[in-house]
């Protein structure tokens, strides 16, 4: 790794990273019990250049280029990235921030296929994206509202929009209330559009969907801080997630016990945290806290 700037405004980072993978798997199952080898290397680039200060705001530019070449007793790949993104970053007015951004990544593979295959064995796809973000001061140090999109033109999937909204109120030092709705989604990998793995022992081959949406979530979260004294705080959210489209496993057919991937189900998650900070002292902090989530995860009927 290269670090370096042009005076107060500009610094430039260039960085490169080699690495190998070996690994030796003891197939039990085989009759006589083999061993298999896992081989692995790759290799990145990155670079990085970014500055700006003042009323223009701050930026960044970073590329990536990766490479991956795995061999699987079962199923080898071979990958290639690019990745390019950027952010602005900026103030609008006197109580306005705005940050956006752009970004684009190809992925190429192919894979060399045995008994597990995909398809297609070869593919060249491009993701384009982008975000807007707006902090909104309405009232200096009290209250402050967030929106913001992502937008994501996936090669799998097409057009999907993911917006959120954030309300942070803080009457005084002691107390601050945040509230936040924000939708999200997952892209389905390619194995699970395009896989083909046979399981000897259960008689079945699992089977992927080229068809594969989406899974949609929306989530609502509610928080409250509480800071009586200099290095005391204690925070306390909650929140309930809807899901929409989760993945599922299909028989193929009635007379098969071949499964394929799908969307069919849905379901909710609800719960929260509490977290408690204390500093007694500069060189010692103490932590607690508990978490509890709750999911319910069902077929749609």
């Amino acid at each position: 790794r290269v670090d370096g700037s042009r005076g107060d405004r500009t610094a430039l980072t260039l960085q490169a990273a080699a690495n190998r993978f070996e690994a030796d798997d003891l197939d039990q199952p085989a009759v006589p019990t083999s061993v298999q080898t896992t081989e692995s290397d790759g290799w990145s680039l990155l670079m990085r250049v970014g500055g700006g200060a003042g009323e223009a705001g701050s930026w960044s530019l970073q590329t990536t280029l990766a490479h991956t070449d795995r061999g699987d007793p079962f199923l080898g790949q071979v990958e290639d990235t690019l990745d390019v993104d950027f952010q602005h970053r900026f103030p609008l007015g006197q109580r306005q921030e705005i940050v956006w951004g752009a970004g684009y990544r190809r992925v190429r593979d192919e894979y060399r296929n045995t008994d597990v295959s995909m398809a297609p064995d070869q593919f060249d796809g491009e993701l384009f994206s982008g975000f807007l973000q707006d902090e909104i001061t309405l009232l200096p140090d009290q209250l402050k509202l967030t929106l913001g999109t992502k937008y994501e033109d996936h090669y799998f999937t097409g057009t999907a929009w993911q917006p959120s909204g954030r309300l942070w109120w803080a009457p005084d030092l002691a107390h601050a209330v945040w509230g936040s709705v924000s939708r999200a989604v997952r892209t389905p990998s390619r194995y699970e559009r395009g896989i083909t793995l046979p399981n000897l022992q259960l008689a079945n081959t699992v089977r992927g969907n080229p068809d594969q949406r989406n899974e949609e979530l929306t989530a609502y979260e509610l928080g409250y801080r509480l800071s009586p004294a200099p290095g005391l705080a204690l925070d306390v959210a909650l929140f309930y997630n809807d899901y929409d489209d989760v993945q599922s496993s299909e028989l193929v057919s009635p007379f098969l016990r071949d499964t394929q991937f799908d969307n069919l189900r849905a379901g909710q998650s609800y719960g929260g945290e509490v977290f408690a900070q204390w500093n007694p002292a500069d060189d010692w902090r103490m932590r607690v806290g508990y978490a509890y989530l709750d999911i319910d995860i069902a077929y749609v009927s």
